[in-house]
């Protein structure tokens, strides 16, 4: 049963990153990355719901009382650790993609694999020290190690997913504007700095200060300038969108 969520989930996974890799259009100038991090914030939802339902069957056991029937022990045994490997293994090529993607889709997935490959190590250890004490607690232990574990990621994922849907200031991204604004001297200042989160791919606005005795083609030519090295401090930094105004004697509080 809990392989067959794994597949559901995954397909669901498959099909939010289908959507969200579409390019943009007249009703979606921004591109399809939203539903990524939709599909982030539902899948880190899933994963407490697994975490909690652990707990729960784990808990209730307990009170209730049971033991471990033990058939095929050293078959059981090799195939939880080969697909705990399998399992890991999945889970760090998952990780390594979500690195270079920054897709949190492929961060859940990975915990989906990581998940699996901790229950079957966890499960084989609880075998091995139940059949040598026969003591259930062991068991006990073991799943709400893994559970407190799946709580804290899911967590994390859903709060970096409600944080890119409802578009917060990114301090990096900031910083990344403010510096590259140190290295041309022809710009004052910058503020009202606003950036936005699809998918994994970054969109930015500013309002830039430069003098006022510049033509519009030097402010277009430092405008493109600024853009082209922030772009290049991040490859996924699609678009600066940069608005110009003159320098006034009276400056933003939030400036350069």
């Amino acid at each position: 049963m809990h392989s067959m969520s794994d597949n559901i989930t995954s397909s669901m996974l498959l099909i939010a990153s289908r959507i969200a890799s579409k390019p943009p259009n007249e009703t979606h100038p921004y591109g399809h990355g939203k539903v990524a991090d939709v599909g982030a914030l539902l899948m880190g939802l899933t994963l407490l719901g697994i975490a909690f339902y652990i707990v729960y069957e784990t808990l209730s056991k307990y009170v209730y009382g049971y033991r471990l029937e033990y058939v095929y022990i050293p078959l059981a045994l090799i195939v939880l650790a080969l697909t705990s490997l399998v399992k890991e293994f999945l889970a760090r090529y998952a990780i390594y993609l979500s690195k270079h993607s920054n897709s949190l889709l492929c961060r859940v997935d990975a915990w989906h694999h990581r998940i699996d490959a901790l229950i079957g190590m966890a499960t084989a250890i609880s075998i091995l020290i139940y059949f040598l004490t026969r003591l259930v607690l062991v068991d006990v232990i073991m799943s709400l190690i893994i559970s407190a574990l799946i709580i804290r990621e899911g967590i994390k994922i859903i709060k970096e997913s409600i944080l890119a849907l409802v578009d917060t200031l990114s301090p990096y991204l900031e910083s990344i504007v403010k510096e590259t604004a140190r290295e041309i001297k022809e710009i004052e200042y910058v503020h009202d700095i606003r950036t936005r989160s699809y998918g994994g791919r970054y969109y930015i606005e500013l309002k830039m200060h430069v003098r006022p005795d510049i033509s519009v083609d030097e402010a277009h030519r430092i405008a493109h300038e600024f853009e082209e090295k922030v772009k290049k401090r991040d490859e996924r930094i699609m678009e600066v969108i940069t608005h110009i105004e003159p320098e006034s004697k009276i400056k933003h509080s939030d400036n350069t």
